[in-house]
């Protein structure tokens, strides 16, 4: 088991490393987070938390996901959801990605992709796809919310964030969050 542990902060170091560009958390961080007395953590090699979102995730970049790797899900967790949401939107909360039913086995986002086995939710605009974070002037902060949950599947009637997070009352282990901002 020890061994195990330290070959996974050795992956997940290299890992954070090479995707950093220089960002990188550091290994000692990376050793918390892979403790068993850490908290369920949510991160981003391209960003730390309350920073400024890189363009290449935005709607001036190059509009895809970013990478995001989480640790510590609390035990019993049997899959997860992942809400990215922008709380300064002039008409209210604003929903940008939504995808639920992310198998309990998964532990990352890959730089331009969904959570493989992953269900994907409707946005603000109706579609099934991730919305890049565009504010239309100002600073916003963009947040991604990952819930774990003691069910491994959930068949919402709603699949808006509303309807997600109705659906899943009742089910969530542990929720952690990442916040990023984006200036336009």
């Amino acid at each position: 088991m020890r061994r195990l542990k330290w070959i996974t902060l050795l992956f997940a170091t290299m890992f954070v490393i090479s995707c950093s560009g220089g960002n990188a958390t550091k290994p000692e961080d990376l050793q918390k987070l892979t403790s068993t007395s850490a908290a369920f953590t949510l991160l981003s090699p391209a960003f730390k938390e309350g920073e400024v979102i890189p363009k290449a995730f935005t709607c001036q970049g190059g509009k895809h996901t970013p990478p995001l790797r989480w640790f510590n899900a609390p035990k019993g967790t049997k899959s997860f959801v992942l809400i990215l949401k922008d709380p300064d939107a002039p008409s209210g909360l604003w929903t940008h990605w939504v995808t639920y039913n992310i198998p309990a086995t998964t532990d990352r986002v890959e730089e331009g992709s969904n959570p493989k086995g992953a269900t994907l939710g409707q946005n603000e605009v109706n579609a099934k796809s991730y919305y890049p974070p565009c504010p239309p002037s100002g600073t916003h902060r963009y947040i991604f919310d990952l819930y774990a949950l003691d069910v491994a599947t959930i068949s919402p009637k709603d699949t808006h964030r509303a309807g997600i997070e109705a659906t899943i009352k009742g089910h969530v282990l542990g929720e952690t969050k990442l916040t990023g901002k984006v200036t336009h």
